[in-house]
């Protein structure tokens, strides 16, 4: 097996007013056409990967057949999975990491999980008689929105453990954003069972045509805004996300960027 192995669990995309409209709880994903069928288990003798794309393990495979650590698999795989999987992770959740290293006997962990905003109390999510308010009325909205720390998380791992590029590892997201990935079963059924209404303009127009028809298997789906939030990430790391290019961005700010070390 690769020396140095690392586990990435609970990539957890922040709950969406979306998925707050369609549900009574905070209930995990609905269910598609996933059948179970037993299968005898799997081995490898060098090093294995496992996500929930056929792209993005495509993607992690490619970059350990070219030397790279498995830190720098489960980069590259995170990166496409926030665009083919986006119902289920993406850079705008939180995420912990697992890492084994074979050589010394160790195991460390990193928390990326997201951080509540500064004023947050804990009485923001109870009513005037001091009960919970419901869970549909609270995600909507930027009460229970925390600050995102999946790329934090990527970044520190890539400058403890990676052996590629920073920008090696981003590359491959950044091409599919800009060719397009052919939409999934899954990602499909889960639209068409939320329907349009359940968006905000812009995703709707991304993820819906025109007769507010959800993509359909196989279709083409092209994000190239999601390409210029990977190469403002690749070009500064982890800051040019929190404090850089698309932060500045969003509040309509300028800035310069001061590079990345790796």
């Amino acid at each position: 097996m690769n020396r140095l192995t690392v586990f990435l669990i609970a990539f957890i995309l922040l709950a969406s007013q979306a998925s707050a409209q369609v549900r009574d709880s905070a209930a995990p994903e609905a269910a598609t056409a996933f059948t179970f069928k037993a299968e005898p288990p799997v081995t490898a003798e060098k090093y294995m990967v496992v996500t929930a794309h056929p792209l993005a393990t495509r993607t992690a495979r490619n970059v350990l057949r070219e030397g790279g650590s498995a830190a720098d698999a489960a980069i590259a795989a995170q990166m496409v999975l926030g665009l083919v999987e986006p119902q289920s992770s993406g850079l705008g959740g939180g995420a912990f990491a697992l890492y084994w290293d074979a050589g010394t006997k160790t195991l460390t962990s990193i928390d990326g999980r997201e951080t509540a905003p500064a004023a947050a109390t804990p009485e923001r999510f109870l009513d005037d008689t001091g009960k919970p308010r419901p869970w549909p009325e609270m995600v909507p909205g930027g009460l229970s929105v925390g600050t995102p720390g999946a790329v934090a998380l990527l970044d520190m791992l890539h400058r403890q453990h990676g052996r590629l590029a920073w920008q090696r590892l981003i590359a491959p997201a950044i091409d599919l954003s800009i060719n397009g990935f052919g939409v999934s079963q899954r990602l499909s059924a889960l639209l068409a069972g939320m329907g349009p209404q359940a968006f905000s303009p812009a995703a709707r127009t991304y993820f819906f045509n025109a007769a507010g028809e959800a993509r359909p298997l196989g279709y083409v789906l092209k994000n190239p805004a999601y390409a210029v939030t990977l190469r403002a990430i690749g070009d500064e790391g982890a800051h040019g996300f929190y404090r850089g290019a698309v932060a500045a961005r969003n509040r309509g700010k300028p800035y310069r960027a001061p590079g990345r070390a790796r």
